[in-house]
């Protein structure tokens, strides 16, 4: 069965919701020119929504908290159930992209089962814990009228999911990219809001539907699609940035 090509809602809080407005995105194949299909565009009040949900995730539930194993199955499940889905991923994307059928088959709908199996294989065997011993001399920082630090010195650092990771996805690879993005933000705990590429969202929001039935818990994972030049509707940027308007603790940006 064909993903769907005409969505009316975002995924949010673990269900599809209504935008607050009315404005759309028009999906173009770049190789016939032609309509395939249309995603809403998200409204100041829509992304608002969707960092809001991610931060209860993150501070009000247990998601950060749950064993690596946990979310490392759920990682493992959303990839096969894209495994099982790859051809109809390939067929959007040719579509949507206006790749050819060979790079969609070798790549664009394969990659992400290899990203969210191998960062759902990290996150089982990462080291959360690491006791380290200071090899610096007796005399470290005393010159500066620091504390002098003995040979042998130890610390414990425990590694933690930072929170809410806003993550903005290139044209070009998006879903690959969409996938090398969250997969390790989530297999390490944290919530993910998505911005995804205005000329072809329409892989991203499959995804989604594949999110929502695997079962992840509420909140851990949003998306939504924003108009260049800001993030209110078309001809109304906020003017406000990514870091303060959101409360987002990390970027992930297209080529990072």
């Amino acid at each position: 069965m064909m993903f769907s090509r005409e969505y009316t809602g975002f995924f949010i809080d673990g269900a599809w919701r209504q935008p607050s407005g009315s404005d759309v995105f028009t999906v173009v194949s770049p190789s016939t020119g032609k309509r395939i299909g249309s995603v809403p565009a998200a409204s100041t009040a829509d992304i608002d929504a969707a960092v809001e949900a991610a931060r209860r995730a993150f501070y009000e539930t247990d998601w950060p908290h749950r064993p690596p194993a946990e979310r490392a199955a759920l990682c493992e499940a959303l990839a096969a159930k894209i495994h099982e889905r790859k051809d109809d991923f390939a067929d959007l994307l040719v579509d949507e992209l206006g790749c050819t059928r060979a790079l969609a088959d070798v790549y664009q709908a394969v990659a992400p089962t290899l990203h969210w199996n191998y960062n759902a294989a990290v996150a089982r065997n990462y080291n959360y814990t690491e006791v380290r011993t200071a090899d610096l001399g007796p005399l470290a920082g005393g010159s500066a009228g620091g504390m002098i630090m003995p040979y042998g010195t130890q610390s414990l650092v425990v590694k933690e999911p930072v929170g809410v990771v806003a993550t903005l996805v290139a044209y070009n690879f998006s879903l690959p990219g969409t996938a090398q993005k969250v997969a390790p933000a989530v297999a390490a705990g944290c919530t993910v809001v998505i911005k995804v590429p205005e000329p072809n969202p329409l892989a991203i929001f499959a995804m989604a539907e594949l999110v929502a039935e695997v079962g992840f818990p509420a909140r851990s994972d949003q998306h939504r699609g924003r108009r260049s030049g800001g993030v209110g509707a078309p001809g109304q940027p906020s003017g406000r940035g990514h870091g303060e308007f959101h409360r987002i603790h990390h970027h992930r940006f297209a080529d990072r």
